[in-house]
């Protein structure tokens, strides 16, 4: 849940660097309807972390991270479409 946070805070602050702060940029964004887009890029971390517990097969982490994924699409959803 906190690695795809990090992402955004992360990609806002590098890529609005000008801008007067990150809860303004994200508020802006959610006004012009594109904090979905960022939201469901942010997940991508989660897709990399999810690949290295498969690898060490530890199925509980999978599993936790495949529902942390789902959180952050259902909020996307909701983002979306309201």
């Amino acid at each position: 849940m906190i690695l795809p946070v990090i992402f955004i805070v992360v990609f806002v602050h590098l890529r609005y660097s000008g801008a007067e702060s990150t809860l303004w940029v994200l508020k802006e964004l959610f006004r012009l309807k594109t904090l979905s887009s960022l939201l469901a890029v942010g997940a991508v971390p989660n897709l990399l972390l999810f690949f290295y517990a498969m690898r060490r097969e530890n199925w509980l982490m999978g599993r936790g991270i495949i529902a942390a994924t789902l959180f952050y699409a259902v909020a996307v959803m909701i983002i979306k479409f309201t």
